[in-house]
């Protein structure tokens, strides 16, 4: 295991960047995962009932004969099909509505969080070149303290932090929808693994 985490660059970056936040960072990183988790759920929830939606407002007579439409028409009471067919495609709209609000929002605390690590990171270099021996800052490169404690942690955050945060999104999505499609087909799934899992594990 330790040896697949050092030559994987993903996972060798993410165990790495994990082991650089504070307590408190690891915790808000965890909730941001469990954050996109769910807008990603809700983006997958989504398209799949783009085709549903389309399907009875193409054919409002299946509102009476498909028995899972009819069961939720009738629960709901709905009065006529055509009001059904409204408030079925409103709530879609306002579904992805929600979902992309919340997907602003989450890539506010993304931004907000890497910046807060920058910050951190910074005030960590400073304070160890504060304790640094004034012969040793004199005799040094201070280019180099300057760029340690205003310039790298910076490109941490931009060029890594956000980055990952992203990779690590899209991958939240595709793994929901491996399980959506393990659980609809499995013969997909296969065929799905064939094609992605050697050309994925090329470039990762």
């Amino acid at each position: 295991m330790k040896n697949w985490l050092s030559k994987n660059l993903v996972a060798y970056t993410l165990r790495e960047m994990f082991l650089l936040f504070s307590p408190a960072q690891r915790r808000k990183s965890i909730r941001m995962i469990f954050l996109t988790l769910f807008i990603a759920a809700m983006d997958v929830f989504g398209l799949a009932s783009v085709i549903p939606v389309v399907y009875i407002a193409a054919n409002p007579e299946k509102i009476q004969t498909n028995p899972y439409i009819h069961s939720v028409y009738t629960y709901f009471g709905f009065s006529s099909p055509q009001i059904f067919v409204l408030v079925v495609f409103t709530s879609l709209v306002g579904l992805f509505i929600l979902k992309n609000l919340l997907a602003v929002r989450l890539n506010y605390i993304q931004l907000k969080f890497s910046y807060e690590i920058s910050y951190d990171l910074s005030v960590r270099k400073f304070n160890q070149f504060y304790k640094t021996d004034f012969t040793e800052i004199v005799s040094g490169n201070s280019t180099l303290y300057a760029s340690n404690i205003a310039t790298i942690p910076t490109d941490l955050s931009t060029g890594i932090v956000v980055p990952m945060q992203n990779l690590l999104s899209e991958m939240m999505v595709v793994l929901l929808m491996i399980t959506l499609i393990s659980i609809v087909d499995i013969k997909l799934l296969i065929l799905l693994s064939v094609i992605l899992i050697p050309s994925t594990s090329f470039f990762y």
